[in-house]
């Protein structure tokens, strides 16, 4: 009896906790296509302005077939709920009524679309079409601020330049500022909103969870215009449904294939030698023409509607795909050859002076890793050719080729004695004068100077970026109220010498190599004319 009563319990507590985790999926697919879909609100009214009620409504996405069907309630008015970004057409059939077509009606991501269409008195089997304007969208069902930016725009618009990272986009919205010192990870600018830290934004793409759990930011960095089907930030009085972050969302939705093949090419560049021109401080080094720096960045996507073959059901070998099953695929490469003419700012001492350090400190492990690793010591090292400072510190760079300093000279003399008759040109360096283009390390000490000569330097080092970017996505529709997404993108890039770009690493290399992926799906299932999960 005991065992049977505990079996029953058992088999009671599993099938709840199963009930359970099949709502927290639902809720978490619902929430995601939330953010990657939108809602079309629509009235239904008459010539005078009455409410039709009871009407049919048909929405149709133009560019993939996929139909929502709707009854206008009691007050004249329906929902199309989880709708993919795009232009669809609204169709609306009453008894006693024409049908009404409109067409060109955009649908955009995470917002209530109004739409309003009037009934004309007439037979049903007329039909009357009209196009929808392209104006912007009031909001009236929602508190909700934000902007959204369709496809043309995210690729047209100059403040999005390629490869560079679309978040740029978002300094259009009011409330957004740029962001450099924020600490965080980047999609080609950091964002501040409203007075919010660059860590309290919320990154998503298609629904999906995109944020780096360490430094904050975009763990993904979208930067793929062609391979964008919308682009929107949220700055103010979003929906519970993000609830991660105090921040900003920004949501970014792909792009899918359609019943067209359609796709793009395209290859951009960039020369830096041979189309810019010299900068401030690369006139004042003294050079003749700008670093060297390529930048290109290619690729090309394709989509459409994907075949699938028949398993013995006769008629022809291949299904279309058309209406049904749809597959999008991109690829972006940017490669950056580039040199950087890294300065460094401490004093080292110059590679003419490293077999006189051996023989004065013959044996000793310290001046050992000076020959070897200081900044003289790597190939291609050379002073500092770019005056800097005043005083002693401009004598560094004055003439660089002279690497004996004042011979037959001395280097430096105590302070107080007069210099050897024909030398001159000496600067006052605490205890001692100083002579020749460049400064001198004392390594002994003021009663007992053994001094070597030492300069601030510089070298050409390479400084190639590249990145591959690839994504594929796959639309079905596998009943007539049952749509299902999958999607998947691939990021790898390398950074060569990237710890030494900024001059704090006197000659130390370090290469930064990254890569993330981003794996996502929803499944959107209409119920019924009322209900969407």
């Amino acid at each position: 009896m005991r065992s049977s009563l505990k079996a029953k319990a058992l088999t009671m507590f599993t099938t709840r906790m199963f009930a359970l985790a099949a709502v927290l999926v639902l809720s978490a697919i619902a929430v995601m296509a939330q953010a990657t879909t939108g809602t079309l609100r629509g009235t239904v009214t008459d010539a005078n302005g009455g409410i039709v009620t009871g009407a049919t409504v048909t929405v149709k996405n133009q560019a993939t077939g996929s139909v929502t069907t709707a009854t206008t309630t009691a007050e004249g008015t329906f929902d199309a709920a989880f709708l993919q970004p795009g232009e669809y057409s609204v169709t609306v059939e009453a008894p006693g009524f024409k049908r009404a077509v409109s067409s060109g009606v955009a649908v955009k991501i995470g917002i209530v679309n109004p739409v309003a269409v009037v009934l004309e008195a007439g037979n049903v089997s007329e039909t009357v079409t009209v196009t929808a304007g392209t104006d912007e969208v009031v909001q009236r069902d929602q508190a909700q601020i934000s902007t959204t930016i369709e496809a043309r725009r995210v690729q047209d618009l100059p403040s999005n330049g390629a490869g560079g990272g679309i978040d740029t986009l978002a300094l259009l919205a009011p409330g957004v500022i740029a962001n450099r010192a924020g600490g965080t990870n980047t999609n080609g600018t950091g964002l501040s909103v409203n007075g919010n830290r660059g860590r309290s934004n919320n990154f998503q793409i298609d629904g999906s969870d995109n944020n780096d759990l360490s430094v904050a930011g975009p763990a993904l960095f979208v930067d793929f215009q062609d391979a964008v089907q919308e682009f929107q930030i949220i700055t103010n009085n979003f929906s519970a449904q993000y609830g991660r972050n105090q921040g900003a969302i920004i949501n970014i939705v792909t792009k899918g294939g359609t019943n067209t093949f359609h796709g793009t090419g395209f290859l951009f560049h960039q020369d830096n030698r041979n189309l810019n021109s010299l900068n401030n401080r690369e006139k004042a080094s003294g050079q003749l023409k700008p670093n060297r720096a390529l930048s290109n960045v290619y690729g090309g996507t394709f989509g459409g509607p994907f075949p699938l073959p028949r398993f013995g059901e006769g008629g022809r070998s291949l299904i279309s795909g058309k209406d049904r099953f749809f597959f999008f695929g991109a690829y972006q490469g940017v490669r950056n050859p580039s040199t950087t003419t890294g300065r460094y700012n401490n004093l080292s001492i110059m590679s003419s002076e490293f077999s006189r350090l051996q023989a004065t400190f013959p044996g000793n492990g310290l001046i050992q890793t000076i020959v070897t690793y200081s900044p003289f010591a790597i190939p291609g090292t050379v002073p500092n050719t770019a005056i800097v400072g005043t005083g002693t510190q401009a004598l560094i760079n004055t003439n660089p080729g002279n690497s004996t300093a004042g011979t037959p000279c001395p280097r430096a003399i105590a302070s107080g004695t007069t210099p050897p008759a024909g030398c001159s040109g000496y600067a006052n360096l605490g205890n001692f004068l100083i002579g020749g283009p460049y400064d001198v390390i004392n390594l002994g000490t003021a009663t007992n100077p053994l001094l070597f000569q030492g300069a601030q330097s510089q070298r050409d080092y390479s400084t190639a970026y590249q990145e591959n970017y690839y994504s594929a996505r796959f639309d079905i529709k596998a009943t007539e109220r049952n749509d299902i997404t999958l999607r998947y993108l691939n990021q790898k890039s390398a950074n060569q010498n990237a710890l030494s770009d900024s001059g704090n690493y006197n000659g130390f290399d370090g290469n930064i190599p990254a890569g993330s992926k981003n794996l996502g799906a929803t499944w959107t299932s209409q119920i019924s004319n009322t209900m969407v999960k």
